[in-house]
């Protein structure tokens, strides 16, 4: 009995006390009862389910984006250089170079370029300088206050390189770091290159700033030697080439002693969409121009055909004196590859693999080109001649 009430249990029970089978009591006593008509009372009211027992939610689900995609659209930016073919809008960009080899004019024509074609808002970008003195500093202001960007000044409003980094944390947090461009010039006054965890700290923050919607480009330099292939090797750890989604490498292709303009290449050594593999400029050598503003007015693209041929002609320049001792070896009989590899180590005091090196360069059939080539002596040997010289020594 519950509440005063006879339950079915109950009634089966007291049925079964009398000796009876319930079923067959029911069975024998169904047709005693008189069917009616069935009537639906709530045909629109749905039954009630009860909630499941409520379960502990993953702790990433708080975490998900799922159902953000118009906010995060609105941060998404479209494929829009700062500097043309080689930095986009929205990424990160680090850019190595030696010293005196151009990064900073590079950097600024290349603002200046993008603004003047109105490819970028100049009130966005924020032009960091910790790594010039008060004379070049004032050079950079100028050119700045003339296309419309900021330039900040290590010690100067207040403002030290050592705050920038919380000051980005800031502008991450106050929701300003979207649509922002940093120019940092150069990428040590602001962390450790040569620490893996500070570096890896340092990345992970741009990483964040990026992903919000700003845009970084970082200078930094090369080390002092070249590798093996004769290419610049980027200084310290790897961190920010593997984190940042872009990254080149400035090589000096002429310096300009001789022709009186520089010519240089932006090599890509990593890259995230849209951007070159390889991008060439010239301007007018320092020692020629005192005025900065007449050396950003000289900086200018060039064709890959131009900068080849001024490669071919500094390369030229700068091998004069082995191709003089390489031409008067063969002249004198000395022409196979073992005797012209030891003449250049013995007389022009250069290793064994760049003798072979040199020797490979300017050997060929095309005149224009090459300026000797061999025959295959007895037993395979190379004997070289001059390209101006036919076999036997006939002019």
């Amino acid at each position: 009995m519950k509440d005063g009430r006879q339950t079915i249990a109950t009634l089966h029970w007291m049925v079964k006390n009398t000796g009876k089978d319930p079923q067959q009591l029911i069975n024998e006593k169904l047709d005693a009862f008189e069917k009616t008509h069935t009537e639906i009372v709530y045909p629109d009211r749905q039954p009630e389910i009860p909630a499941p027992p409520p379960q502990n939610r993953c702790l990433l689900e708080k975490y998900s984006l799922t159902g953000s995609s118009a906010e995060l659209e609105k941060r998404c930016q479209e494929e829009t250089y700062v500097f043309d073919q080689i930095a986009l809008v929205g990424q990160s960009t680090i850019i190595y170079a030696s010293p005196n080899s151009g990064k900073t004019l590079s950097s600024q024509g290349l603002l200046a370029e993008s603004i003047t074609a109105g490819f970028i808002n100049p009130a966005q970008i924020y032009y960091v300088n910790a790594d010039d003195n008060l004379s070049g500093l004032l050079e950079k202001v100028k050119i700045a206050e003339e296309y419309g960007f900021h330039m900040i000044g290590d010690g100067y409003n207040e403002f030290r390189a050592e705050d920038l980094l919380g000051l980005i944390e800031q502008m991450i947090a106050d929701g300003c770091a979207l649509g922002a461009i940093l120019v940092l010039d150069t990428a040590k006054r602001f962390t450790d290159l040569m620490s893996k965890r500070v570096a890896s700290e340092f990345t992970r923050l741009m990483r964040r700033f990026v992903s919000v919607g700003g845009t970084v480009i970082a200078l930094a330099h090369v080390n002092k030697r070249k590798g093996d292939n004769g290419k610049s090797i980027y200084a310290g750890t790897s961190d920010l080439v593997d984190d940042f989604d872009c990254a080149y490498v400035i090589e000096v292709i002429d310096d300009g002693a001789s022709t009186g303009k520089r010519v240089i290449a932006f090599e890509n050594i990593k890259s995230r969409g849209s951007v070159a593999r390889e991008v060439h400029f010239s301007y007018s050598a320092p020692d020629q121009i005192r005025n900065y503003r007449d050396l950003l007015d000289s900086f200018t693209r060039i064709p890959a055909e131009e900068a080849n041929r001024a490669a071919t002609l500094n390369q030229l320049d700068s091998d004069s004196e082995a191709i003089t001792i390489v031409k008067a070896a063969i002249g004198s009989g000395g022409s196979s590859k073992k005797e012209l590899i030891a003449t250049l180590q013995e007389s022009g005091g250069i290793s064994r693999n760049a003798a072979a090196q040199l020797i490979e360069r300017y050997c060929g059939t095309d005149p224009s080109k090459h300026l000797w080539t061999f025959d295959r002596g007895e037993r395979g040997v190379h004997r070289y001649r001059l390209n101006n010289t036919t076999p036997g020594g006939a002019s």
